[in-house]
Formats: structure tokens, C-alpha cells, sequence
């Protein structure tokens, strides 16, 4: 049974590695029609077309095998309570260091 869930899992990752690959050569397409001097709409549509794909796949993959949401989603990717709490708490105490002039130390041996 172990076995059945490592192949899945493997398979899920090997999804993910397969929507990288294609979301790469949909971009540097994207990139090689879009920078060209006469910029053809029809294509760099097309081009855009393939990249939003792509990018859907990917983040599919992703979802699939991790539950994390779409990291092209600004605002997704939410921290879990624990990992706030700790910045909270980071925050604050570098909020109460204090600053100012480093005091300079004299090398003894001068």
C-alpha cells in the first residue's frame, strides 16, 4: 500500500516538473515574439494564450500534490498562524532594539 502512495506522489511531482518545463518554453516563446521590433498581435495573443495555460497547469500541479494555492494569485500562499506569530513576534523586538552610533573598540594590540 506504502508503495501505491510513493508512485502517486511520485507521479504528482513529475506532473509539477512536467508544467515547469512547459510553462518555460511557453514564456521564452512569449518573450522571443513579444521583444522582436515588429510585434505580430496575432501571435504574441497566441503566445499569451499558451503561457496563461501553462501557468493554469502549473499551478493545478501544485494544488494537486501540496493543497497550496496558485502562486500567480497575489495574495495566495497564505502563512500558517505558527510562521505569523513568529514574524509578529520578530517584528517586535527588532521595533524595541536600539539604535544609534556603534561605539568604535580599539584594537589592543595598537
Amino acid at each position: 500500500m506504502m508503495h501505491a502512495m510513493s508512485s502517486k506522489s511520485a507521479s504528482k511531482s513529475k506532473r509539477i516538473k512536467d508544467a515547469r518545463k512547459a510553462l518555460s518554453k511557453a514564456l521564452k516563446e512569449h518573450a522571443e515574439i513579444t521583444a522582436g521590433s515588429g510585434v505580430s498581435l496575432k501571435k504574441a495573443q497566441r503566445a499569451g494564450a499558451k503561457v496563461a495555460a501553462a501557468a493554469a497547469e502549473y499551478s493545478e500541479a501544485v494544488l494537486a500534490k501540496t493543497g497550496l494555492e496558485s502562486p500567480f494569485v497575489v495574495g495566495s500562499g497564505k502563512l500558517d498562524g505558527d510562521t505569523i506569530r513568529s514574524l509578529q513576534a520578530e517584528r517586535v523586538a527588532i521595533e524595541h532594539v536600539v539604535t544609534g552610533a556603534l561605539p568604535i573598540v580599539e584594537d589592543e594590540a595598537s
